[in-house]
């Protein structure tokens, strides 16, 4: 998966407890192992939001989400290409010396 700027990163599916991800093989993410025409692109826009109120986090951002088959002559037939703008719900913990944030869509 690709982030704003064409740099990349990893679903939390990716980063799961030892199983690889279902997800199209990326010369980025090494973790991926499924042989697919198959591929997702999802890219940020803009910045994240992140509001802080008492006993709750919420972040805001705004997404594209593609859908996309690569065929052999290199031309690519999108499936699917939505702009969405998501809010999630953040648990913030500490872990280590880190702060640990996890989204979710609800609870």
């Amino acid at each position: 998966m690709h982030g704003a700027g064409g740099r990349s990163w990893c679903s939390a599916a990716q980063l799961g407890a030892g199983q690889p991800p279902p997800c199209a093989p990326s010369p980025q993410c090494s973790i991926c192992s499924v042989n697919s025409p198959l591929s997702i692109r999802i890219e940020l826009f803009g910045k994240p939001l992140i509001l802080l109120e008492n006993n709750k986090a919420t972040v805001e951002l705004s997404v594209m989400i593609q859908v996309f088959i690569k065929r052999l002559d290199g031309s690519i037939l999108n499936l699917l290409l939505l702009k969405a703008d998501l809010s999630l719900n953040v648990h913030v913990s500490i872990s280590g010396s880190s702060l640990v944030l996890a989204l979710s869509l609800g609870r």
